[in-house]
């Protein structure tokens, strides 16, 4: 089961790695609710006063049935009774939604679920199913097996991400098995073991894709006509460290992609690294620029907002709202700020030749949590359009506590608004919707990356 969650938010990832939750996690966690005891939360994921919203690669709420299976009258022992009225009460407490939801009613519904509570355990559902009607991107339930260390490990498995439906590749772990069998980006998979993709259902395409300890993939790249077929060990790999890519488009428009980064070696030098990227093409001449926010599966805030500053733009950029607070957050040369805080700051910030230029951002459904905070961080900026598809639809921050069977229970904390005080919830519209078509992604002959470039040449500066 959590492969299947962690595979369907962090943009599908193939990768058996948890999320961030390290010292710098932008995820908070309160102490132990429950019954009996509690394994503690250790201290380096705890910001118990201020639990700081920087986004994070986290499943979306569990899937559950529509509501009880039947009228009959649930049965819970002490323990069962004991430790759902727990979790209920941490949710109420702490969730985003506590001021907008009966919870009279909501606890009713999820009363009502289960048939035969006797243990923690058989009260899971029940759990999902508040989660559910929760619905706020960020609810999740990991079990005792499935809680995320701390701290993001090497994992087996086969080392590339795909997509369903498309049963596309969209990273791969150079290192790993696929990488060196030849696996690339944008390679579909037509076949898994001799057996079609087209009929498989989500479950059945990752479920075919882990079976055994080798997987044989017959792939069909874009140019290319005849598939071919590779074999690949589940051997050890780290997840792909991704980092920043971007070109000088025709025109004067730069192009830059910002990827996740959850839990990767590119991490610590993201933001230098984008700004470095930022220099070299800005230096070529340009009056414009897309910021490519598609596939990117989330992870930390401050690094992609440092990395992107210097097309964003100097000053406030967006408001952190949690328990009537509302925090203050932008870029200042060079260095994230939020409250009276700086978090992340660039060695050699640069600024570009032409300042405030037009932007023209790129979104779609694997858009998720941080990414879709930077995508907010434009919202109400001068002389920008979004384009695309709508995000996932986890535009807060989570925050975790660990109940007293070791299971952790994790809900959205705070909301997210922009410069202009528009606070966002679900799935972000882009401005000017654009069919996806995977393998063209980031190319110049990607159709969204075509019609955020017609408008950005249309823009003063640009139009010359």
């Amino acid at each position: 089961m959590l492969l299947r969650l962690i595979v369907a938010f962090c943009l599908l990832t193939l990768l058996l790695v948890a999320c961030d939750l390290g010292p710098a996690s932008p995820t908070a966690t309160t102490g132990p609710v429950g019954t009996a005891t509690a394994r503690p939360a250790p201290a380096t994921a705890t910001r118990l006063a201020t639990p700081l919203p920087q986004g994070a690669d986290i499943p979306a709420p569990t899937k559950s049935p529509a509501g009880p299976a039947s009228p009959a009258t649930p049965v819970y022992s002490a323990v069962a009774r004991a430790y759902l009225d727990a979790a209920l009460d941490w949710i109420q407490q702490n969730s985003i939604r506590k001021n907008e939801i009966d919870w009279t009613a909501f606890r009713n519904k999820v009363w009502a679920y289960p048939r035969d509570a006797q243990t923690t355990e058989d009260t899971y559902p029940a759990i999902r199913y508040a989660l559910t009607l929760l619905a706020d991107g960020h609810g999740h339930l990991y079990t005792p097996e499935e809680a995320p260390p701390l701290q993001p490990a090497p994992a087996q498995g086969i080392g590339f991400t795909a997509t369903y439906p498309e049963r596309m590749v969209v990273a791969v772990d150079a290192v790993g098995s696929a990488g060196r069998a030849g696996v690339r980006v944008g390679d579909a998979i037509t076949a898994i073991d001799g057996v079609a993709t087209a009929p498989l259902t989500f479950e059945q395409f990752f479920a075919a894709l882990f079976a055994g300890t080798t997987t044989r993939l017959t792939l069909q790249r874009s140019g290319v006509a005849q598939p071919w077929t590779v074999t690949i060990g589940h051997d050890e790999y780290h997840y792909p460290a991704a980092a920043p890519a971007g070109r000088l488009m025709a025109g004067g428009i730069g192009y830059l992609a910002l990827p996740g980064n959850g839990s990767n070696s590119m991490l610590g030098q993201y933001a230098n690294y984008a700004q470095q990227l930022i220099r070299q093409i800005d230096q070529q001449g340009t009056c414009g620029w897309i910021v490519d926010l598609r596939d990117n599966g989330g992870g930390r805030l401050w690094p992609m907002l440092a990395g992107v500053g210097p097309i964003l733009g100097q000053g406030l950029a967006g408001f952190f709202l949690r328990d009537g607070q509302t925090i203050p957050w932008g870029y200042r040369a060079g260095a994230v700020w939020y409250g009276d805080e700086v978090d992340q700051s660039v060695a050699q910030p640069y600024e570009l030749r032409q300042p405030d230029p037009p932007v023209a951002i790129l979104t779609n459904r694997y858009t998720v949590s941080a990414a879709e905070a930077t995508e907010i961080a434009f919202g109400g900026r001068p002389a920008t359009r979004h384009f695309g598809q709508p995000t996932a639809g986890a535009p807060n921050a989570p925050i975790r506590t660990q109940l007293s069977d070791g299971a952790v229970l994790q809900v959205a904390h705070t909301k997210e608004a922009d410069r202009t005080g528009h606070v966002y919830d679900g799935p972000i519209a882009p401005d000017q919707l654009i069919a996806v078509d995977q393998q063209l992604v980031g190319t110049d002959r990607d159709p969204t990356v075509l019609a955020a470039s017609a408008w950005l040449r249309s823009q003063p500066g640009c139009a010359r």
